[in-house]
């Protein structure tokens, strides 16, 4: 299995449009489903607004979904697992904070530094939040992209983008948006919004498929809705997993 996903996958999602919509379908009422039974989102999450479009990577030590609304709004779900992760390992006896300041440097110092397409980075915002997740880290930091990277449509190429980071248990939860304009009050409510739409652990959803995709729970839809949902590869606990 191919290494380092993160930091590929994360900058190619801050640098996409996504998929936007000319008029906001109704909100889904539908649930994502993480891998390893790590969490389950709520897909009519007052964070999104109409349909929600995804795509999804997954490691045995972690998994992420990027998320894009009607109004072509990203959202993105980190989760990594303190026990199987290759470099960030939990200190005996550490409390949350410190964890969740473990991860953030992770962030800071080797995922986005490997990626040539951000010129500068600068961080803007840093705090401790509160919400029914737990406490949690909320950083925002000012991204400095290539150009030459970015669809021709975008005028600015300084995006910002904020991470709202909790724990639970052995995993660590990493909640992401990109903002085009700088607005800190508003980007801590869309992510702990975001994640108070979560539960931990997630149902796990693999014992049930429909037409081989198990990370979805459709209560609503037809078969083209159904078969619109594409993933990206084979997951860890998934029973014809191939090992790397």
């Amino acid at each position: 299995m191919k290494r380092g996903w993160l930091g590929s996958a994360l900058v190619a999602s801050i640098m996409l449009t996504g998929c936007a919509h000319q008029n906001p379908a109704a909100q889904m009422q539908a649930f994502y489903h993480a891998p390893s039974n790590a969490y389950s989102l709520s897909l009519s999450s007052p964070a999104f607004i109409g349909q929600v479009n995804m795509t999804e990577q997954c490691e045995p030590y972690g998994g992420s979904v990027n998320l894009w609304d009607s109004k072509n709004r990203f959202f993105r779900v980190d989760y990594l697992n303190f026990i199987e992760h290759p470099t960030v390992r939990s200190p005996a006896f550490a409390n949350d904070r410190t964890l969740n300041e473990l991860v953030m440097n992770y962030y800071e110092e080797i995922v986005l530094p490997k990626e040539r397409n951000i010129l500068s980075r600068k961080v803007l915002f840093r705090d401790t939040v509160n919400s029914t997740m737990g406490e949690g880290m909320l950083t925002i930091l000012s991204l400095e992209m290539n150009k030459k990277a970015l669809p021709p449509d975008v005028l600015d190429n300084t995006v910002y983008y904020g991470f709202f980071v909790f724990r639970r248990g052995d995993f660590s939860y990493i909640i992401q948006h990109r903002q085009e304009i700088y607005q800190p009050e508003r980007m801590k409510a869309m992510l702990v919004t975001l994640a108070e739409s979560m539960t931990t652990p997630g149902k796990n959803f693999f014992t049930q498929q429909i037409n081989d995709l198990g990370v979805v729970d459709k209560v609503f839809g037809s078969q083209a809705e159904i078969d619109a949902w594409k993933k990206a590869m084979q997951c860890d606990n998934k029973k014809n997993k191939k090992s790397s």
